[in-house]
């Protein structure tokens, strides 16, 4: 395997949390970058060769820190959705509408206090992704039944 450098973009500083998904259907991962520094997250799209084009924004309509993006077909309609922890420890799902663009958050309520790390899998093997979270110490598990 052969590592390719990315060039960080001019508001990038630090590292930060990243999820990978094809966004766009050209069988390339992109990327969803997550900041603590008040600019949400950006999606940049995989253009081959190790290069990816200019950011898209993904509008929130709040700017508080959050966790690392969870990219997964959530509601299984073939296009990754979005799903964010934030402070509060509530979650935001965001549908995906494909080429890395996504619907207004939605919240689904809170799971304990501070934000936390997102991983999905079928948990009760019925085709459906659930997702596990992790915050302040509490494993918390949401089967995929409000997606």
């Amino acid at each position: 395997p052969q590592a390719v450098a990315v060039t960080r973009p001019a508001w990038a500083q630090g590292t930060y949390p990243v999820g990978l998904a094809d966004l766009d259907g050209n069988q390339s991962l992109d990327m969803v970058v997550s900041f603590n520094n008040g600019e949400g997250y950006r999606v940049l799209l995989n253009q081959g060769g190790g290069t990816f084009g200019p950011e898209i924004a993904v509008d929130l309509p709040i700017q508080l820190w959050m966790g690392a993006p969870l990219l997964e077909d959530l509601d299984l309609d073939g296009k990754p959705d979005l799903l964010l922890s934030i402070t509060q420890g509530s979650l935001a799902f965001l549908k995906g509408q494909g080429a890395g663009i996504f619907t207004a958050p939605v919240g689904l309520g809170l799971l304990g206090a501070g934000s936390g790390n997102l991983v999905s899998a079928d948990l009760d093997h019925d085709g459906r992704p659930d997702v596990v979270v992790d915050t302040a110490g509490t494993v918390s598990v949401s089967l995929n039944h409000c997606w």
